[in-house]
């Protein structure tokens, strides 16, 4: 870099590169020289845009004259990279492509770099400047290590071009939590190992009127198949009397089966002449499909399950349903005893 300080020449930044790429815009516009870029050079992001693309070309090597020759914006780039230029050289500044051409000047000049090694640690290379002074690098550079991040495509292609380059393809294991194997596997074309398949998960919420439209979405997003419920609350005793009932039958009515219905304490109350009572039959939707109202169905009160010394349901004579519970039978354990006896 002697030769840059020797000049007067001071180091730029991305900022300052910008606020050239600004005035050199500002320039070639005035003279009319923007043609293509006219109806967006007023734009907030046009600077940027502008000093990112003219970074690009000069990394490159691409020569204003070359952009001349192109269709639509080539001449509109070719009066930006010149006026940049020009920018550069009247305020004594030099943007990152200069600093590495006098640093490539100083390596061809005999700079002594092989008094040590040499590591580059996960530094992109991406343009054809970098590669220039990564091969003159590696040439005077008694030993040199390069380290590449994985998905970095490009710079492996420029790392394969230095000459007597040796590539290590040792794939390193990601460590064992979740975030660490997120950040390896993200940009991999390598597939992480299985773990957990989808249909083993589940995700509580504790607040699903709130959040599950949004994990819908996200399990929707994501392509995972996903089943909305609103949780469990216990299993509907009724229900699975009927189911008792039903697998009694179906076994040729099994005593075993028979114990697990009355187990259920759900057997029907009849009337003063023993007639079975009438039903109200009432219609319930399902509520799978209602997640916004799930905090109103925790509030349900459940039913009265109270019981005596002895373990068994508490009865009620005069009422045919015990807080609004069908009634249990009593000593239900001497009904199958007796039960068991006659056959």
């Amino acid at each position: 870099m002697g030769k840059l300080a020797a000049a007067g020449v001071t180091p730029g930044s991305a900022v300052g590169a910008e606020a050239l790429a600004v005035r050199a815009a500002y320039e070639v516009a005035v003279r009319n020289e923007l043609p293509y870029f006219a109806p967006v050079t007023m734009f907030p992001g046009f600077a940027r845009a502008t000093a990112a693309t003219i970074g690009d070309l000069r990394a490159a090597g691409v020569a204003a004259e070359r952009l001349e020759t192109l269709e639509e914006s080539g001449p509109d780039h070719a009066a930006l990279l010149k006026c940049f230029q020009e920018q550069m050289e009247r305020v004594l500044v030099a943007d990152r492509t200069l600093l590495l051409q006098a640093a490539l000047e100083e390596i061809r000049a005999g700079a002594d770099l092989a008094r040590c090694p040499l590591l580059l640690l996960d530094v992109p290379v991406h343009s054809a400047i970098e590669r220039a002074f990564l091969v003159e690098l590696a040439s005077a550079a008694k030993e040199l290590l390069v380290t590449c991040p994985a998905g970095d495509f490009r710079t492996l292609d420029n790392l394969k071009m230095v000459p007597g380059a040796q590539e290590d393809a040792a794939t390193p294991m990601p460590k064992y939590s979740s975030l660490a194997r997120l950040g390896f596997y993200l940009f991999s074309e390598t597939a992480p190992p299985e773990g957990i398949t989808f249909d083993r998960m589940a995700v509580l919420l504790r607040a699903p009127e709130t959040y599950a439209s949004l994990i819908e979405a996200a399990m929707r997003r994501a392509g995972i198949p996903a089943y909305f419920a609103r949780g469990s609350r216990r299993p509907d005793p009724s229900g699975r009397a009927l189911l008792a009932l039903l697998a009694c039958a179906a076994e040729g009515l099994s005593a075993h089966r028979f114990a697990e219905y009355l187990s259920f304490a759900q057997v029907p109350s009849l009337a003063q002449d023993g007639a079975p009572l009438e039903s109200k039959t009432e219609l319930v939707p399902p509520e799978d499909d209602a997640l916004n109202s799930a905090a109103s169905a925790f509030a349900r009160p459940m039913p009265n399950t109270s019981q005596d010394e002895d373990g068994y349901q508490l009865k009620d004579a005069d009422k045919p349903e015990l807080a609004g519970a069908l009634r249990a039978a009593w000593k239900w354990e001497e009904l199958l005893v007796d039960a068991a006896s006659r056959f």
